[in-house]
């Protein structure tokens, strides 16, 4: 990336604060991993005031917290042994119809 892009890029979330927008840039770096979801990592910068470190921590807390709350109630609905996303009560893998055998 070109240092105009860089400097573009910068103006969107934290204009002037090159370390506040250095540590937001490393979080897309999660995404590939499922630690970070590029929507979430934008909303909370944009809720966190420049060089203010007090409003950098709340802002990742809350954003934890109800990410933390989203999983446990996801979670809530899940038995070990069936596939996540599924509700309680529906069977991990689907037993198939007993094949008719004719025996001679």
């Amino acid at each position: 990336m070109t240092a105009t892009g860089t400097s573009a890029m910068r103006r969107l979330l934290f204009p002037g604060d090159q370390q506040f927008w250095f540590e937001t840039l490393r979080a897309p770096g999660h995404t590939a991993y499922g630690g970070a979801d590029i929507g979430e990592v934008v909303t909370t910068a944009a809720r966190i005031t420049a060089g203010d470190y007090g409003s950098w921590y709340e802002q990742w807390a809350a954003t934890a917290q109800r990410v933390e709350a989203e999983a446990r109630a996801q979670l809530a609905g899940w038995l070990p042994g069936t596939r996540r996303g599924e509700p309680v009560g529906w069977p991990a893998i689907p037993t198939p119809p007993r094949a008719r055998t004719n025996v001679l």
